[in-house]
């Protein structure tokens, strides 16, 4: 009974460290997208000529998501690989 509810715990954590990674890399692949678009640069040039208050605005809210996804996307995995790292020291200095 132990080694059952101990699989599948430990089976539950295998799955959200996957999607943790998975997360971050979508954050990632976010980031390039956005940062690569030219359909996102023509719709801020035109928004900028229409009213400059609307273009100032979409290039912030587009910069802070850009940003948010490039640090999300990277400090995601890092973390995770850090934490798994020190937990696998530590079963390996017991």
């Amino acid at each position: 009974m132990d080694l059952t509810l101990q699989n599948s715990s430990q089976l539950k954590r295998t799955y959200k460290i996957i999607g943790f990674y998975i997360i971050g890399l979508l954050c990632l692949g976010l980031f390039i997208y956005m940062d690569n678009s030219q359909e996102l640069d023509d719709f801020l040039k035109k928004a900028d000529r229409v009213r400059t208050d609307w273009g100032f605005g979409f290039y912030s809210i587009v910069g802070l998501i850009k940003m948010a996804s490039l640090i999300s996307g990277v400090a995601i995995p890092l973390i995770l690989t850090i934490m798994l790292i020190r937990q696998k020291l530590k079963k390996n200095a017991l």
